[in-house]
């Protein structure tokens, strides 16, 4: 299994106002059964900050885990 996880660049809020994911930290998106699955992941997150991204956004940042025992 490999876990996906995402820097909040920024504080990440909920619908209620509070905050869930504080701005330096590392958050999971979730678990995947292969390393190629959580690639596509990583890729298609990539994909949908580039069609809202503007100038002077932050880099998106992601790490792929291995959670194999």
């Amino acid at each position: 299994m490999w876990k996906v996880y995402r820097y909040a660049e920024k504080d990440i809020y909920d619908l209620d106002g509070y905050v869930i994911y504080p701005k330096g930290t590392w958050y999971l998106i979730g678990d995947y059964m292969t390393i190629d699955v959580a690639a596509s992941i990583v890729k298609h997150e990539i994909y949908l900050d580039n069609c809202t991204c503007q100038d002077g956004d932050p880099v998106p940042k992601f790490k792929i885990e291995s959670a194999l025992e």
